[in-house]
């Protein structure tokens, strides 16, 4: 009996030891991964399929909603997704204005001159095709009682004194991926603040020419390349609901172009000639511009207009204004349009300390001068962050993700795919 108890005391005891061991020796069991492997080859071959098919194109030149519903269709229920589509900007463009009531006004005119009958396609007097694509451009006007950013995609304004005191929310706007656009003159004591460290503007003792060119297109990674290439795709509007003419500007010089319509058609009167949607006038030598759309055929005549397109980007621009105290802003790889040593238009980039954020100075113009506004056009295009997401954009701390570059045929872009279990 005494036998028995001791070889209890001693199982008991080998029990104890054991569970003590296991307390200070735990086991470890990693994760295979294999789960986040299978996702990754989903994600993979659909953005595969979405670009052989061409279906993906088709989406975005088309701007269809459909898109989050065919991957949601190619996907397990107990899966989410968010892509994202880099370098062709969004399809609908937020723009904070801070300004006066006459800038806003006037702002309005440069970027969306005219409007169309709401029963038309392009409905939106800021809507415009750029490579079949529809783009809208809104503008909200802000002041220092309402100062909200947070749907805004760029911040424009006229005045850096009407920005005082909204430094702070600037910053944060920027490190979410905003875009500024300045429309100013500028003096050398004005380079500081913003317009050193956001616009990364300097001082020039050089001097500019009569002309501002686009700044060295030889260099596709240079942001004039870019702009330029925006600049030939997106039109400027001409009101002609006023005797059905109006005028447009090239080089500065004024020319009037007008809308006909009779059963054949609509038609562009320009130099005493009709022409026709994507017919090409020279109003001047070596300057081409391209009718993008004619509205002719309204019930309301205030409606009447036509969309023109300079499609050279050679195109060379009035400089704008310098002197020996105004807008000597120095020229380097970031400027957009050029005068002699001098930056007409500069950009700046990776503003943020995790590389957010555009800028861009414009000096000061005439804003009936519908050339420059076809620029300004393009660069808000550039500026805004060429960036938009489709699907959920809040994400899970756990996700896998996966980049194909894709082309047009004429433009190439990156699509993103993140993907994630629902339930981990």
């Amino acid at each position: 009996m005494k036998g028995f108890v001791k070889m209890l005391e001693a199982i008991i005891a080998c029990i104890i030891l054991l569970a003590s061991l296991s307390y200070f020796f735990t086991s470890y069991l990693r994760p295979s991964g294999w789960s986040d492997s299978v996702l990754k080859l989903e994600a993979q071959d659909a953005l595969l399929v979405l670009d052989k098919t061409g279906e993906i194109q088709n989406f975005i030149k088309n701007n269809e909603s459909g898109l989050e519903e065919r991957l949601t269709k190619m996907f397990p229920e107990t899966t989410g997704f968010s892509i994202t589509i880099s370098g062709i900007p969004k399809s609908k463009i937020l723009i904070a204005c801070v300004c006066s009531d006459e800038e806003y006004l006037e702002l309005k005119k440069m970027l969306m001159p005219g409007t169309r009958q709401p029963e038309a396609d392009l409905e939106s007097g800021g809507a415009f095709l750029l490579n079949g694509r529809k783009i809208e451009l809104n503008i909200d006007k802000k002041d220092a009682n309402n100062f909200d950013l947070n749907r805004a995609d760029v911040l424009v304004f006229f005045d850096y004194n009407k920005l005082s005191g909204e430094i702070s929310e600037i910053n944060k706007f920027i490190e979410r991926g905003g875009g500024i656009v300045a429309i100013t003159n500028l003096t050398e004591s004005d380079i500081a603040g913003i317009f050193n460290t956001i616009f990364n503007l300097s001082w020039s003792s050089s001097d500019g020419g009569v002309k501002s060119v686009f700044n060295d297109l030889e260099n596709p990674e240079n942001v004039s390349y870019k702009i330029s290439d925006y600049f030939v795709s997106v039109p400027f509007r001409v009101d002609t609901s006023e005797d059905h003419e109006g005028e447009f500007y090239i080089h500065g010089n004024s020319y009037t172009i007008g809308t006909y319509y009779n059963e054949t058609g609509e038609y562009a009167i320009f130099d005493g000639k009709f022409y026709r949607e994507n017919d090409v006038i020279y109003p001047e030598v070596g300057v081409p511009v391209k009718i993008v759309r004619i509205n002719a055929n309204v019930t309301l005549p205030e409606y009447e207009s036509v969309d023109l397109s300079i499609i050279n980007s050679s195109y060379w621009f009035n400089t704008l204004g310098w002197d020996s105290t105004t807008n000597k802003i120095a020229k380097d790889e970031k400027t957009i349009l050029a005068s002699g040593d001098l930056s007409s238009v500069k950009a700046n980039y990776y503003i943020s300390r995790y590389g957010k954020g555009r800028a861009v100075w414009i000096a000061d113009y005439n804003k009936n001068q519908t050339d420059t506004n076809q620029l300004l056009k393009a660069i808000m295009l550039w500026v805004s962050g060429e960036e938009f997401v489709i699907g959920d954009k809040n994400l899970p701390k756990r996700y896998i993700s996966v980049s194909r570059i894709i082309t047009d045929g004429s433009n190439l872009y990156t699509v993103s795919l993140l993907m994630w279990y629902m339930f981990y």
